[in-house]
């Protein structure tokens, strides 16, 4: 019998549906906290997923304060996700990654991801050169003991985002109206992506916390190809190809209370149902900046 290794893993889920990923932000030596306070500082949540009803693997986000580099401000979203039970015995992993965001913008300075999974280790640190429209990416991989480098770079919209960086601008969105249309691009280093979203409903959705008033947003992911585009020395928005038309990929609900919390995602793949459920959340609270 030929078995068939599941590829809706953490790592899938969070390139589409950004609620999976990393460890602590321990990369940058940062300056004293700016006194701007960020809207969902020192927070953590903790989510389950499920695959075709199994549950798969356990996920933890946590969000830092604001802090200084040169200068120049940032908020370390972090995150982790491992496999548990039976799926572990199949498909192994850990993975890991840092997203470094303007506190304002909430676009990434730079993000850093680490991958271990069925034997197989890769990593991608990403810097972001948003008014450059381009990503420089150092890509190393390990398979089998052999060690492999390779750097390059990226052609990207201006308002590029990572894969768990645009959940936050999704947050910050004003108050949602059904039929209301939302875009969002997502680069971590390999595939480019432009996630199409559609407010579906207003529902009720159950978690261990309980019930809990939430938009549900139906998503597709399209797949592009991207040149540098420039004229003179001036740098413009690269033109962009669709390799991969946008396929109906999911659903994500947001809480419609003040944290907006991404509280399920809901995803159908060829492998069959993921789904990723928040099961807790905490916030200690923010000590004002003296």
């Amino acid at each position: 019998m030929t078995h068939h290794t599941p590829r809706l893993t953490a790592m899938t889920m969070a390139a589409l549906a950004a609620v999976v990923l990393t460890g602590p932000a321990t990369s940058a030596v940062a300056e004293p906290a700016t006194p701007k306070a960020f809207p969902w500082e020192n927070e953590e949540l903790n989510y389950k997923i499920k695959i075709q009803g199994s549950e798969a693997v356990h996920a933890r986000i946590r969000v830092g304060e604001v802090r200084s580099m040169k200068g120049k401000p940032y908020v370390a979203l972090s995150a982790i996700a491992k496999s548990v039970g039976l799926f572990h015995s199949i498909y192994p992993m850990d993975d890991r990654a840092n997203t470094f965001i303007d506190p304002d913008t909430l676009h990434p300075h730079r993000s850093e991801k680490l991958f271990r999974e069925a034997g197989k280790v890769r990593s991608y640190n990403v810097d972001y050169e948003h008014g450059r429209f381009r990503a420089a990416v150092k890509k190393l991989s390990e398979i089998g003991g052999e060690k492999k480098e390779r750097k390059y770079s990226r052609a990207i919209p201006g308002k590029t985002h990572t894969a768990l960086s645009w959940i936050f601008e999704l947050r910050k969105a004003d108050a949602f109206t059904v039929g209301q249309e939302l875009t969002y691009y997502v680069y971590d280093g390999w595939k480019l992506s432009r996630l199409d979203l559609k407010v579906a409903a207003e529902e009720s959705v159950y978690t261990p916390m309980g019930w809990h008033k939430a938009w549900k947003l139906d998503f597709s992911r399209a797949i592009l190809s991207s040149r540098h585009n420039r004229k003179g020395k001036r740098h413009l928005e690269p033109k962009l190809k669709e390799r991969k038309a946008p396929e109906p990929t999911g659903s994500i609900w947001i809480g419609n209370d003040d944290r907006r919390l991404p509280i399920k995602i809901a995803m159908t793949s060829l492998y069959g149902v993921g789904e990723v459920l928040l099961v807790s959340y905490n916030r200690p609270e923010v000590k004002p900046t003296k």
